[in-house]
């Protein structure tokens, strides 16, 4: 329980020095997985700038990150990924 309020904290503190963008509340939301998963697929640079930077503060193993690029491409990049 108290690890899971640190981690929070430690989220809403990284994302509170970035700009607010229409995204940040889908953001914030995302990273509430990120003790659940091993991989993070994302086109969104913001978002893996947040998984790293909450890396050295995380009291459990985070997901590795992985950027993928917007649009078409990216989605068929997902795919080969995921095949």
């Amino acid at each position: 329980m108290a690890s899971e309020v640190l981690r929070k904290r430690t989220i809403a503190r990284i994302i509170k020095f970035r700009t607010v963008t229409p995204g940040s509340p889908g953001d914030t939301q995302l990273s509430t997985y990120f003790t659940e998963t091993d991989l993070v697929i994302t086109a969104d640079k913001a978002l893996l700038d947040i998984l790293e930077k909450c890396r050295p503060y995380a009291p459990c193993p985070l997901p590795k990150g992985e950027l993928v690029p917007a649009g078409a491409a990216g989605v068929s990049q997902l795919i080969t990924k995921l095949s």
